[in-house]
């Protein structure tokens, strides 16, 4: 199996900490390595940790034969949070999608760290345009951490300056094969912005360490290192460590208060803060007067190891944010490798949950007070202590051992690779003949919700005269701000070096005032145009539901940019905006998920509406585009011979019969391979009733994808 790994932020081979100190995907990389997979690791230039670039310009270096890693060169930055950082992401990005087109061997499957989304979403439009596995591993809740930093009313601002961030997040998400986690928490929220349901393929593996082995005189190096700076191996002494960042994400002014603390009382504890970052001065300065803490600064991994084996308690001082609270990070499985007992700054959490339940260390709510205590008494009793600490070994065997955990995810993405698209991994992963309906869920955004609040209340409180204008208003100020948002997301799209996404991002744009299914159903109109003109589909494009011709016309102009044959383009449309629901169409007393009531008309868009995008505006000639007006039943039935092949079915019809009837006419010329749409599968009832019926009637049984706004897709046999 050949594989790609990517991760731009962890310690690598070739740094100076050396290979075993590898992290996450470090060991994941050497595991598939002796397994006899290939495997590339595609990550930056820049050193995270020590905030310099390792090398000038891209360079790939072997660690073993069949293992090497690309640094590709980036911008770099000072601080971790900052503007700099977040054009290092940019155009890391950028650059990664120009190099990984020249390569001639594709990989069989993917994995990729989140963050960065800007470099997990390249990762996904190129796994899928080359219909390879991509499994996103999430790593970090960024932007939403970010928020964590900065007070409460500059929340919203934050967001909407990250919205072209949280765009790439949800587009990578949503387009992953499967997403795997450190936590179920953090897969959970991963599979929010995949805008889809779990299933058996997004699976947790914790963060695995590997227990270092030292032999005989790197232990020597190790112990003389800390013997010079007066730390030793002592019963009488209870130590405690830190290794790690100084910055932001970390606070220890409250352990350098319990240290202030433990010297008054004259107890015997002894600090070990390790690392350096921003903060570290801060640090130096509040402990200056202190005797029993040291700063000895960034150490190897030989010291490490000998610190592990020394020291008692190891301080994980994270602050108060989702990112920790939801998370067990590195830092605590590398403290248990070796026995030590936790001491966390959280009062709640999965971590704290752990240490609760296997009785490996004590919370201290980031409270000095309560953490001299806690130390006190454990420097106290030291039978407890090595209670605690043979529980901490346990744990770690049970929940972390790297050789584990790394060779069970090995097995999963060989499991996955064996797959050869897409398709059959969401057939086999699934354990499924056809796809449940119930897994395709419509989750309206913020403002949806919002609005099936709103809108409602509207309804009942205006008289007649006065709701319409006022909805009216509402619904274009809405669309107003979000062709505007959208815009920030085609600006940004210019930084990237995939030149399909551009003219994605630049068409759904101009496209926009003349859709009701928002950016995602463009979007995915053109997606899904897009993949038939690479498979070089015979047939034509074909919308039964067009209302104002949006997507209708980003089909067109998808097979304009991409296609190499000019496809025959049929519109059909009653013209006159929807019929009235059927009794098919109702569950408990409603037709679907919807802000406001459908009655007959609504989603109108007449023949001339059409007809001037089309063929004024967008120059289409007419001999190509075919606007056939009236009811389905009456119509399709009729053009059907007309139409000859399908490439793409597109189906926008909200209803029952408006679904049935073009799936019973038009799906056997639908080409093999080629492609159907349905949008409205996840909010209309009789919409998804139909297509399941149909379906099973026909024993179809490759999978629907969701398209991240309710409706799915999928291909022809």
């Amino acid at each position: 199996m050949k594989i790609w790994l990517v991760q731009r932020s962890e310690s690598t081979p070739h740094d100076g900490i050396g290979e075993e100190r590898s992290m996450r995907m470090g060991m994941l990389a050497k595991t598939l390595a002796q397994r006899g997979h290939d495997v590339t690791w595609w990550t930056s230039t820049f050193d995270h940790f020590r905030h310099q670039h390792r090398y000038e310009t891209n360079t790939r270096l072997n660690v073993y034969d069949n293992y090497n890693i690309y640094y590709i060169r980036g911008f770099g930055y000072r601080k971790n949070i900052s503007f700099s950082r977040i054009w290092d992401n940019i155009l890391l990005a950028k650059r990664f999608a120009a190099i990984i087109r020249q390569e001639s061997e594709k990989p069989n499957i993917i994995v990729a760290s989140l963050p960065t989304a800007e470099l997990a979403l390249e990762v996904v439009r190129y796994a899928n345009q080359t219909s390879i596995p991509i499994v996103l591993d999430i790593r970090d809740l960024w932007p939403d951490v970010v928020y964590d930093f900065f007070p409460n009313y500059t929340h919203h601002l934050f967001r909407l300056a990250f919205l072209p961030m949280t765009w790439n997040l949800k587009d990578a998400c949503s387009g992953a094969s499967a997403i795997i986690g450190l936590t179920d928490p953090f897969v959970d929220w991963g599979i929010v912005h995949a805008e889809r349901t779990r299933s058996i393929k997004d699976r947790v593996f914790p963060m695995g360490y590997w227990s270092n082995k030292l032999n005989h005189s790197q232990k020597n190096l190790g112990s003389s290192f800390w013997e010079n700076k007066g730390i030793y191996k002592s019963d009488d002494c209870l130590l405690v460590t830190f290794f790690g960042t100084l910055g932001k994400t970390n606070d220890l002014l409250p352990v350098i208060r319990a240290a202030r603390l433990l010297e008054t009382i004259g107890s015997n504890v002894k600090f070990v803060i390790c690392g350096a970052g921003q903060k570290l001065s801060l640090l130096q300065e509040e402990a200056k007067d202190l005797s029993n803490i040291i700063f000895p600064g960034w150490i190897n991994a030989i010291q490490i190891s000998t610190l592990l084996q020394i020291a008692d308690v190891g301080i994980c001082p994270y602050i108060n944010s989702l990112n920790y609270i939801n998370n067990i990070p590195n830092k605590p499985p590398e403290y248990l490798s070796s026995g030590l007992v936790l001491a966390l700054s959280l009062s709640h959490g999965v971590l704290s949950d752990l240490i609760k339940e296997n009785d490996i260390g004590f919370s201290y709510s980031n409270t000095p007070e309560l953490l001299a205590d806690k130390l006190d008494a454990l420097s106290k009793n030291s039978s407890r202590l090595e209670e605690m600490k043979s529980n901490a070994l346990d744990t770690f065997n049970k929940f972390f051992d790297g050789e584990v955990v790394y060779n069970q995810m090995a097995t999963y993405l060989e499991d996955l690779s064996l797959k050869q698209s897409t398709t059959e991994l969401s057939q086999s992963m699934d354990n499924l003949t056809i796809q449940n309906s119930t897994e395709i869920e419509y989750r309206p955004s913020l403002a949806g919700r919002l609005a099936k609040v709103v809108i409602p209340f509207l309804h009942k409180i205006l008289p007649s005269p006065l709701y319409r204008p006022t909805y009216d208003f509402l619904y274009s100020s809405y669309n107003k701000t979000l062709r505007g948002l959208y815009g920030i997301k085609t600006l940004s799209s210019n930084l990237s070096g995939d030149q399909e996404f551009k003219l994605k991002a630049s068409l759904a744009y101009s496209l926009l005032p003349y859709t009701m299914g928002g950016s995602k159903a463009l979007e995915n109109a053109f997606e899904i145009t897009a993949l038939a003109e690479k498979r070089k589909l015979q047939g034509a494009l074909v919308e039964c539901g067009v209302a104002q011709g949006g997507t209708s016309a980003m089909m067109a102009l998808a097979n304009q940019s991409l296609g190499e044959q000019t496809r025959q383009k049929w519109l059909f449309d009653s013209y006159e905006g929807l019929p009235e629901p059927t009794a098919e169409d109702y569950e408990g007393g409603k037709v679907g998920e919807f802000i406001r009531p459908l009655p007959k008309g609504s989603c109108l868009g007449t023949i001339e509406q059409v007809s001037e995008l089309m063929f004024d505006t967008l120059k289409f000639p007419k001999e190509e585009v075919h606007l056939i007006k009236g009811w389905f039943q009456d119509t399709v039935p009729i053009y059907r011979e007309k139409v000859g092949e399908i490439a793409v079915l597109r189906l926008d019809g909200d209803w029952y019969e408006s679904t049935k009837v073009p799936l019973d006419n038009f799906f056997d010329q639908v080409v093999p391979g080629g492609l159907i749409i349905i949008d409205d599968y996840g909010t209309c009832f009789g919409s998804r009733k139909a297509v399941d019926e149909f379906r099973v009637s026909r024993n179809i049984t490759t999978p629907l994808h969701p398209d991240g706004r309710g409706g799915v897709w999928f291909e022809k046999a």
